[in-house]
């Protein structure tokens, strides 16, 4: 973003080799104040399994299998099969 709240405000998004590359065409571009705004890094489906399964294996010591590999996949947004077949290892 460039120049907010101004009359010659920009806004690029997307992928960082695009916006260097706008930038570059346009001379105009390099003035001004900008802020940097980057997308944080989101968890992945494995990161998501894996505490699944730490959670289960916790939950296993006062629940049956499938109990706990239902109460982990659902508080970490997991399919209940995954974490069970996890737990079956």
């Amino acid at each position: 973003c460039r120049e907010l709240t101004k009359k010659f405000e920009t806004v690029l998004k997307g992928p960082l080799s695009d916006v260097l590359a706008e930038l570059a065409g346009d001379a105009n571009q390099g003035r001004g104040e900008f802020v940097v705004i980057v997308a944080g890094h989101e968890d992945s489906e494995d990161a998501a399994l894996a505490s699944a399964h730490q959670m289960a294996l916790a939950l296993l010591e006062f629940l049956p299998a499938s109990q706990a590999a239902r109460v982990a996949a659902q508080l970490n947004g997991v399919p209940r099969r995954a974490v069970y077949r996890l737990l079956e290892k």
